[in-house]
């Protein structure tokens, strides 16, 4: 024990921001409806963009939808798409920009913290949702046959994509 005890005073002495840091704060810009979150890594900054959804009344309250965007290592963009738990995964889920044609996608996984759905997006799609005004995901609850809406506003998307570049 002393041992450790000494070795924890010399990196102090030796290393203090080492020991004692604390992970850099992110900072986080709004555009209108989507926030861009960057955090300072070793090899640079790293940024997303975000739109979270709370639904909150006399029965229930959670988180509806989160929305983040960001870019994979090779450069292309992806929009991760958190939705609540409960839902039938089977079914999947359709996404439809304003009056573009929808289009389906599979659930990836569940946490506790809800389902996700990874949707790669390639250059018509990520136009679509910089000149878009907004986003409807379709989702069937389990065990019902009627689909939930849950709307995704765009307002602030262009701009914030840009910055995330």
């Amino acid at each position: 024990m002393k041992i450790l005890l000494s070795l924890f005073l010399s990196l102090a002495v030796l290393y203090p921001g080492a020991v004692f840091s604390e992970p850099p704060e992110p900072t986080v810009t709004a555009y209108q409806d989507w926030m861009v979150i960057c955090v300072e890594k070793d090899d640079g900054t790293v940024c997303t963009m975000r739109q979270t959804q709370d639904l909150k009344t006399e029965q229930v309250s959670g988180r509806l939808v989160r929305a983040t965007v960001g870019t994979r290592p090779d450069g292309t963009a992806i929009m991760e798409l958190m939705l609540p738990l409960g839902l039938d995964l089977r079914a999947g889920i359709a996404v439809k920009v304003d009056d573009k044609p929808e289009f389906g996608a599979s659930f990836l996984t569940c946490t506790k913290d809800g389902c996700m759905v990874l949707l790669p997006l390639d250059e018509k799609l990520l136009a679509s949702l910089k000149s878009g005004n907004v986003a409807r995901v379709f989702s069937r609850p389990f065990g019902s046959e009627k689909a939930m809406v849950i709307t995704i506003s765009l307002m602030g998307f262009s701009r914030a994509y840009q910055e995330i570049q």
